[in-house]
């Protein structure tokens, strides 16, 4: 919600789809995979290329999900292993592109058990019926997922905007679109700008912009493809983390971005953990990242060990300032619309400040906590921040909305 709101602001206005240039044909050129560089375990099908400034995007989908990482949402996944993998005899696991799932075991047969698994996979699927429950696993044996991005990819409308419209304009069309129920026209206006972020030369973050994710986690709610899409930018972003590439901190903001887009604060976590025994510089360097993962699941112990209060409350307080100078220099519509925004920014500041001192107060940190609240509440003349705050002594932690 918090990126909703400043989308919001940015985004005032209506902004008409018919300046957006969009045809029925696909967006897809010829490419033929390699396989250099590719971990074991790792399926790479021949793709094609996404049409893109710069086509640094066409890596992204190359990498298919592959068994356990096949499993779209968390409970699904939380139940392939505290349940249905330790079963002995024929079972099956069912799922939809749209995450529904469903499994059967100790059935007397195969098929009997695929059946059962799709049938009750298909009673949490009623509102996707167009996107049927297929089984992913037999017995403990996984069935090979084919390059489904490339399909949704080849599918999509082709999307090319006018040279006056910028990244916000064109967010915002997708809005527009998504709202009137065309789905397909927002992913491709939707992808379009993701790609976009891989050309220097416009100057896009996708990753860590409020029009970049948190749009597609809507959207994604209404149109399964677009969740296949996010799963992929996830799954190739993870892997390449992990391989240490060089360009891993901006993967990273596209990692935890997917993640939290697709409500996977649980596939966040591994990585975090994997960082953490592995590759501990780039933990600390990932940290303003994923430290709101590590709070919204309780890890305070590993969230503690890491943090460096001072640093983190000169990093909140600088990035504020920068912020509401942003906002008091550039033009606004409305004298309105740039209170709404300080006051937007107010609020991300009174939660981060509020969150950075109770996570303190669990790890045992009382000190430093009260010498942050004591900061805080020099720097901020905000009533709300007090009210926080002083939960916040008491080891409160303040939801994001």
């Amino acid at each position: 919600m918090k990126h909703l709101i400043f989308m919001v602001i940015l985004l005032s206005g209506c902004i008409s789809n018919s300046k957006l240039d969009a045809t029925s044909s696909n967006v897809i050129n010829d490419m033929s995979a390699t396989d250099s560089n590719i971990p074991d375990g790792i399926n790479v099908t021949n793709v094609k290329v996404y049409d893109s400034p710069e086509s640094k995007v066409r890596e992204i989908f190359k990498y298919v999900p592959q068994e356990e990482s096949a499993l779209i949402s968390s409970s699904a996944y939380e139940e392939y292993f505290n349940t249905f993998k330790e079963e002995v005899g024929f079972k099956s696991f069912a799922q939809s592109e749209n995450g529904a799932w469903g499994y059967s075991i100790n059935q007397v047969s195969q098929n009997s058990a695929n059946q059962n698994a799709v049938s009750k996979c298909e009673k949490n699927n009623k509102a996707f019926k167009s996107y049927p429950c297929v089984v992913i696993n037999e017995t403990g044996s996984w069935k090979e997922q084919s390059n489904r991005a490339l399909e949704i990819l080849n599918g999509l409308p082709k999307f090319v905007p006018d040279d006056t419209f910028g990244h916000k304009e064109i967010i915002q069309s997708a809005a527009n679109d998504m709202y009137s129920q065309n789905y397909a026209l927002a992913l491709a206006k939707t992808v379009w700008l993701y790609q976009a972020q891989f050309d220097k030369s416009m100057r896009i973050g996708f990753g860590n912009k409020p029009f970049g994710f948190t749009h597609w986690k809507y959207l994604s709610k209404q149109y399964p493809p677009a969740k296949t899409l996010l799963r992929y930018i996830s799954n190739y972003t993870k892997i390449k983390i992990v391989e240490g590439n060089e360009e891993s901190p901006h993967l990273a903001l596209n990692f935890f971005g997917a993640t939290r887009a697709l409500n996977r604060k649980d596939k966040a976590f591994e990585l975090i953990k994997w960082l953490d025994l592995n590759d501990v510089k780039k933990f600390n360097r990932y940290f303003p990242i994923f430290k709101d993962v590590l709070i919204d699941l309780g890890e305070f112990a590993l969230y503690g060990k890491h943090l460096n209060s001072e640093e983190e409350y000169f990093g909140l307080l600088m990035s504020y300032e920068n912020q509401r100078l942003s906002i008091l220099f550039r033009d606004f519509p409305t004298e309105e619309d740039r209170e709404w925004a300080l006051n937007t920014i107010q609020e991300f500041i009174t939660l981060d400040i509020a969150r950075l001192v109770a996570s303190l107060t669990k790890n045992g940190r009382v000190e430093e906590a009260k010498t942050i609240a004591k900061k805080a509440e020099a720097n901020f003349q905000f009533e709300e921040l007090n009210d926080l705050l002083k939960q916040a002594l008491l080891g409160n932690i303040p939801k994001l909305n």
